[in-house]
């Protein structure tokens, strides 16, 4: 196998990859929507991520830095939960560019893991993503942006499918982006495993973004 030119530029982020039972009520949710009236370019299900850190193109030979900032964050980080709640639009119903599945749970822990990740990605002099942390799973790209009562009806009807879907974050994975004639690929490239054993943010909720 050849290896890869230190030098050569990856397209990276870091993110929480979903398990299938989770994908497959996000799948439901497109078909919804799409059912409504709601007309997009839906993301694939294996596409679909929670991402704590879009990161951008990097030289390969800085990977090992990014690695050992994933692992001192998830050190520290016990596993905890979350669950879909909800859907929504960026940036708002009169001008609807993507639409997104909310996220509710120990949201306190998700927020704490990404900021301690951030700041040990620029400790180790990484230029990252410098807009705020919005976390959401994109279900699509809307082609063309409904009637605010349409679009505001079908938010409404889907958010009931997500009714106790829940999943437990044990991971975060480091991924690399390929931008190719059909859409992006996605290859995980190293998977870092939460290992912390207390937090002060255990048993507290909320709702993303």
């Amino acid at each position: 196998m050849t290896e890869t030119n230190p030098k050569a530029n990856l397209r990276l982020f870091v993110a929480i990859c979903l398990p299938p039972d989770i994908l497959s009520v996000l799948v439901q949710c497109q078909k919804q929507l799409s059912k409504a009236g709601v007309n997009a370019r839906w993301v694939k299900p294996q596409s679909i991520h929670l991402t704590l850190k879009f990161i951008g193109p990097t030289p390969a030979g800085r990977i090992p830095f990014i690695k050992a900032a994933m692992a001192l964050s998830t050190a520290r980080t016990p596993p905890f939960n979350i669950e879909l709640h909800g859907v929504g639009v960026f940036p708002d119903l009169r001008r609807a560019r993507v639409i997104w599945a909310g996220i509710r749970g120990q949201v306190d822990m998700l927020r704490a893991l990404q900021t301690h990740l951030d700041s040990q990605l620029v400790e180790a002099g990484l230029v990252s993503d410098a807009k705020p942390f919005r976390p959401h799973l994109t279900l699509g790209r809307l082609i063309k942006p409904p009637a605010v009562p349409t679009l505001t009806a079908a938010i409404r009807q889907t958010g009931a499918i997500q009714s106790s879907t829940a999943c437990t974050v044990d991971a975060i994975q480091l991924m690399q982006s390929e931008l190719r004639r059909h859409g992006a690929v996605y290859t995980t490239l190293f998977s870092s495993q939460l290992t912390g054993n207390n937090s002060p943010f255990e048993n507290q909720t909320g709702r993303l973004p």
